[in-house]
């Protein structure tokens, strides 16, 4: 009768009631030493100007002098698009205002500057006529030759455009290696061109080389017979010219 029923957990003493109540419970953190801390918050992220409506952008812009607007610009090529060119007119209009030039003095000068472009247009298109004019000449003479046909193909080579194949090439031209590119080529193809000459002047310095290697070559043949024997010895021979040059 005394025994309590099988299942119930055994009651605790009275005593330690007050003791295991007034226990603090254990922390996540101290549990266990090997516990690890919990990961912390990421960091928000960072504020940007790019993130902001292209209208509070503008509106933030024409509070800024010209040496912050500068250096905003300068960071990034997408803020520097972004920024409208009104802005600009409007510093560049107080710059002008602060150095005394008047309406009357930017109108002459805009003037001025239509008819140099509209002289120089003229200019490149007469010399553009003149190469052409010269390049049918050329071409028809040399049609009319009785060289061999792969002579006359490497003279045509030396005279027409590398890139079109079509036009004379007068705007770029390299001596040596007798190739170059024409003026519409240039305007128009601007990163082929580009490419075309860095490309090109590799092989016109590896032929300038050649070609000032056998001029000192003769010049020390002629040199050698016209001297005294007390000089000749100054002199680099050819082979050991050819010695250095060699890998």
């Amino acid at each position: 009768r005394g025994q309590r029923p099988t299942g119930y957990p055994p009651r605790e003493p009275r005593e330690n009631m007050g003791a295991s109540q007034s226990r603090p419970a254990p922390d996540a953190c101290t549990a266990s030493p090997l516990t690890p801390p919990p990961p912390p918050f990421p960091p928000p992220p960072s504020p940007s100007l790019l993130g902001l409506p292209a209208e509070l952008l503008v509106c933030i812009c024409t509070r800024l002098d010209i040496e912050a607007l500068s250096s905003l610009a300068s960071t990034s090529q997408e803020l520097r698009d972004t920024i409208p060119d009104s802005l600009w007119q409007t510093h560049l209009d107080r710059l002008a205002r602060a150095g005394g030039v008047a309406e009357e003095d930017v109108a002459a000068a805009g003037r001025r500057i239509t008819n140099s472009i509209q002289r120089q247009a003229a200019i490149q298109a007469a010399a553009e006529a003149a190469e052409a004019a010269a390049f049918k000449s050329a071409l028809t003479s040399l049609l009319a030759s009785s060289d061999s046909c792969r002579l006359r193909v490497g003279l045509v080579r030396s005279m027409v455009c590398n890139l079109c194949q079509a036009m004379p090439s007068g705007a770029i031209y390299f001596t040596c290696i007798k190739r170059g590119v024409c003026r519409t080529c240039v305007r128009a193809r601007v990163s082929a061109a580009d490419s075309w000459r860095y490309h090109q002047s590799q092989f016109e310095a590896r032929a300038v080389a050649r070609r000032d290697e056998g001029r000192g070559a003769q010049l020390h043949d002629l040199l050698c017979e016209r001297l005294p024997p007390s000089l000749r010895g100054a002199l680099p021979s050819p082979s050991s010219r050819e010695s250095r040059h060699s890998p």
